[in-house]
Parts: structure tokens; C-alpha cells; sequence
């Protein structure tokens, strides 16, 4: 429910921001304003459920289907592909990190597969050289993905754990 509601909330705040964009700078009369919330707000809402607490069905979607049996930890991430940044979720198994995009990434939907034996540096940085949420891993081959990840330090804690064999105690998303 806690979704739903802050999804409607950026819906709303996104409707308000056009509308005033549109009334201050382009001389809108008011009540064009006011019917820009109104015709606005659903479709904004819905892009801000999707893009920020959907999950799709991988199963349609992608080769891999995640077992969630075998998942140690999962998380909400976005991962630089081709310069773009594109969301959604890392999952953490014993043998693999797979990440699959999220249903709002229809322009770049991709999956990414590393085994663990590839795995050799998993690192923290910083996105943009500004903002502490950035996260590396470093493979053997020295390809090295890049993500964006909120709780950055517990999904390096968890990537490590897997790693050395070791089991890490923290909720799952």
C-alpha cells in the first residue's frame, strides 16, 4: 500500500510542477492548468509505480528464471549499460549474480550473468565522482560492471559472503 501511495504522491507532484511550468511560463490560463493535474496525475502515477516498485516477470522475459529458493540476497539496483543507466534488480545466489532489468526499462531490457569463480574485486565508488552509492565488480577477464545500489555496503557485505563461503545475516529486500 506504501507503494501505491508514494507512487500517487510523485504522480501529483509531477502533475503540479507541469501544471505551474505551464501557467507561469507559457501564460496558460488557470483552468488549462488545473485540467493538465487532472489529465496528468494517472499516467505519471502509473510511470512512477513502474519505474520505481514494479517487478516484472523475468520468466517471459529473460533466458534465466530466478529460483528464489537458491537467492542468498536481492536488490533494487541500476547498472551503466552502454553509457545508460538502466534499473533493476540484482540477484544474489551461491553460484551467481544476475541482473535483470525491471518492466519500466523497455528500451534497454537486459540481463546480465556472472558466475562467482569470475568474480575477482568487488569494490565501493562514488557515481558521478559525487554521490556514495556507487558499486564495481571486477571480473577476472578485467570487465568491470558498474551499478548504482542504495544500501550499497550491505550488498557488497552479501556479494563478499558468497564469495568466501561465508553466511551474512542481513534482511532481504
Amino acid at each position: 500500500m506504501t507503494k501505491i501511495k508514494y507512487s500517487i504522491l510523485t504522480g501529483l507532484v509531477i502533475s503540479i510542477t507541469l501544471s505551474l511550468y505551464f501557467h507561469f511560463k507559457m501564460n496558460m490560463p488557470a483552468n488549462v492548468s488545473i485540467l493538465t493535474v487532472v489529465v496528468c496525475i494517472i499516467p505519471c502515477s502509473l510511470i512512477a509505480y513502474l519505474k520505481f516498485f514494479a517487478k516484472m516477470n523475468t520468466d517471459v522475459v529473460f533466458e534465466r528464471k530466478i529460483d528464489p529458493q537458491h537467492i542468498v540476497y536481492s536488490c533494487m539496483v541500476s547498472h551503466y549499460k552502454y553509457g545508460i543507466n538502466v534499473g533493476g534488480t540484482l540477484y544474489i545466489s551461491k553460484d551467481e549474480l544476475v541482473f535483470q532489468t525491471n518492466l519500466a526499462s523497455f528500451m534497454k531490457k537486459h540481463e546480465l550473468i556472472l558466475n562467482t569463480s569470475e568474480i575477482k574485486e568487488v569494490g565501493l565508488n562514488k557515481t558521478l565522482g559525487l554521490f556514495n552509492n556507487g558499486l564495481f565488480i571486477t571480473t577476472h577477464n578485467g570487465i568491470t560492471e558498474q551499478f548504482v545500489v542504495n544500501k550499497r555496503k550491505i550488498c557488497k557485505e552479501q556479494i563478499e559472503a558468497v564469495l568466501t563461503g561465508v553466511e551474512y545475516s542481513a534482511n532481504l529486500l
